[in-house]
């Protein structure tokens, strides 16, 4: 525990990598476990000062994304849904939820729970397009991985996800987004939310996208087209 809080209080205080490197390093040896890096960050975790508090959950995020599926766990899910409520720790959260999302024992109050607290808590519009991409990237995979749990969400799901989807103009999230519309349309039952749906995915016709000539991303418009398609 002592070397755990003497990792955590130099990366709190330089931010460097190789304290998280060697905090991975030790759960992967069983010597730390996740609870342990909790509560050594519990004064930061509950500082007064909101960027104290986001540093806190960056720090846990940055170790959770280097972890392999079997040394994570459901609390720190939970963990990282209640910080979704702080404005601080909104984008470390994102982070730290995406590689959980995949884990296989992810049950279906966990998979409504995290959608829950996406749609009540993070405006997309007020983010910039890679965080937006991370919120993507999370739906996508609920929707690969927990069809079955979201299809039972009925109206609520739907609403939900619209609200999200509703002005994303980046083609790396549109991308996404049209994948995702594809498999709600043909899979789910919208016929009460078609104008919803409508106004989510036609808005988008007809589609003009240009990628400028040094677009790195090798996004084109007749990808976007083949994405509603």
């Amino acid at each position: 525990m002592e070397v755990c809080e003497r990792l955590v209080d130099t990366w709190l205080a330089t931010q460097r990598d190789d304290e998280i490197a060697t905090l991975v390093q030790g759960i992967m040896k069983g010597d730390i476990t996740l609870l342990n890096i909790v509560k050594c960050l519990g004064k930061s975790l509950t500082s007064d000062d909101a960027a104290e508090r986001g540093k806190g959950v960056s720090l846990l995020s940055a170790v959770v994304k280097r972890c392999p599926p079997e040394r994570l766990d459901k609390q720190t899910m939970s963990f990282f849904v209640q910080k979704l409520e702080e404005s601080d720790s909104v984008i470390p959260a994102l982070e730290g939820l995406l590689p959980l999302a995949n884990l296989p024992y992810f049950l279906s109050t966990e998979v409504t729970e995290v959608f829950r607290a996406i749609v009540a808590h993070v405006t997309m519009r007020a983010h910039v397009q890679s965080t937006r991409y991370i919120v993507w990237r999370i739906l996508d995979t609920m929707v690969a991985q927990h069809r079955d749990v979201l299809r039972k969400m009925g109206a609520e799901l739907i609403r939900g996800y619209t609200s999200l989807a509703e002005g994303e103009k980046d083609p790396r999230n549109l991308l996404i987004a049209f994948s995702i519309d594809r498999v709600l349309l043909i899979e789910f039952d919208v016929a009460q939310h078609i104008e919803d749906m409508f106004d989510i995915t036609f808005c988008y016709f007809p589609i003009t996208f240009k990628p400028p000539p040094d677009d790195p991303y090798g996004i084109s418009s007749d990808d976007l087209k083949s994405g509603l398609r």
